[in-house]
């Protein structure tokens, strides 16, 4: 009995062939297939040979708007880290500035004082009347005073006052009756501040006692120690 080609039967599918190749699509299914579902296949590992993940057409949309939010976001991230650099190095290029610039002003308040002591100077070596000269000296150092004093400098005050080991030092003692031990009584180099900073104690001389006193002294401290120490008890 002869076999027409209708009847014939079909051929098996080889086992490793894929179902898709043989699947029959038209332009209906596939229509449907693009609004209902999307497939992906990964890569089949040792333990999931045929596992297929599937998402819908929302799920599909919304990861691909979470990857655009990332792709965003650390765009964002590099150009703030690209400014924050600028302004590190901006931030230090204006720090050396101010330190290698910050005693213009004062450097610019002293520069009068500067041009008339010059000016007291010629006048001294071309004129015999030194009265004259001692009074412009006077108020050049006025005026470099007045400087100092515009940007916080100011001398420390030390004489007739307690000796004070934070602004002042002690080069000298002087044995005398007519102050207080520890008062200043003689300034040999004036102490400036800068506002609430020492920059420079003073050298100053220290009075003390004469020696006739503070033997006495002594010895009337060492009686006023024995009168308080009581006597043992008899046995």
């Amino acid at each position: 009995m002869t076999n027409t080609g209708d009847d014939a039967p079909a051929k098996p599918a080889p086992d490793n062939q894929d179902p898709c190749d043989t699947a029959e699509f038209t332009p209906e299914t596939s229509a449907e297939a693009d609004q209902d579902s999307c497939e992906m296949t990964p890569e089949k590992g040792p333990e999931e040979k045929d596992s297929v993940v599937t998402l819908s057409a929302a799920d599909y949309e919304k990861l691909r708007r979470a990857a655009d939010e990332r792709n965003d976001f650390f765009e964002r991230l590099q150009r703030a880290v690209a400014d924050f650099q600028n302004l590190q190095k901006r931030v230090k290029r204006e720090q050396e500035s101010f330190r290698k610039f910050a005693v213009q002003d004062f450097a610019k308040a002293l520069l009068p004082a500067i041009d008339n002591l010059e000016r007291a100077l010629a006048a001294g070596e071309t004129t015999q009347q030194t009265d004259g000269l001692i009074e412009g000296v006077r108020l050049i150092l006025e005026q470099v005073r007045s400087s100092m004093q515009y940007f916080g400098i100011t001398p420390i005050e030390s004489v007739g006052l307690q000796f004070n080991p934070d602004c002042h030092e002690a080069v000298m003692q002087e044995e005398t009756a007519e102050a207080a031990p520890l008062t200043v009584i003689r300034e040999l180099e004036r102490g400036y501040r800068l506002h609430e900073r020492v920059l420079r104690p003073g050298k100053v001389v220290v009075a003390v006692l004469p020696r006739p006193k503070r033997q006495q002294s002594a010895k009337a401290g060492a009686q006023e120690v024995e009168e308080h120490i009581e006597e043992p008890p008899a046995d």
